[in-house]
């Protein structure tokens, strides 16, 4: 599919053959990026613990956010924590309610109010490759002028 021109340079005969194998190289590098960023999140938060806690208060925010305070004890510990949720739709508990908090035990001032996980970070890749992959199926190929 190949051949050599003058100047050792290769043309690409089949432009269709190499847009695919473009694309699944590329389809393929995310998929790994992805499963490394997911292993990566997943191992940061595998040491990370329930502890007793209770719910305080919600707060809604602008733009469909709420924040939640919540405070639990670590070691006979008292601490408090805060997140930010996008979402106007979600219930929570009423204030005083027993709550499972997640903290760091290396860190016992770092929480979450849900257990944490690796989120929406592995698909980050997909935001990249998505619009690349889209380039490329777009892009037409170059029109060879006419033999005369």
């Amino acid at each position: 599919m190949r051949r050599m021109i003058k100047g050792g340079q290769m043309k690409i005969h089949n432009p269709v053959r190499f847009k695919f194998l473009l694309l699944a190289l590329i389809l393929l590098v995310t998929f790994i990026s992805s499963q490394l960023i997911k292993a990566a999140r997943t191992e940061q938060y595998k040491d990370w613990a329930p502890a007793p806690g209770s719910f305080l208060k919600q707060e809604r925010l602008k733009d469909f956010r709420t924040r939640v305070y919540y405070a639990y004890t670590v070691n006979g510990k008292d601490y408090r924590g805060s997140e930010i949720y996008h979402s106007s739709t979600s219930s929570w508990p009423d204030a005083g309610a027993a709550v499972a908090v997640w903290y760091d035990p290396e860190a016992p001032a770092r929480s979450s109010y849900h257990k944490p996980g690796p989120g929406l970070d592995p698909y980050a890749p997909y935001f990249l490759a998505l619009p690349i992959c889209a380039a490329i199926l777009l892009k037409s190929p170059r029109s060879r002028p006419a033999a005369g």
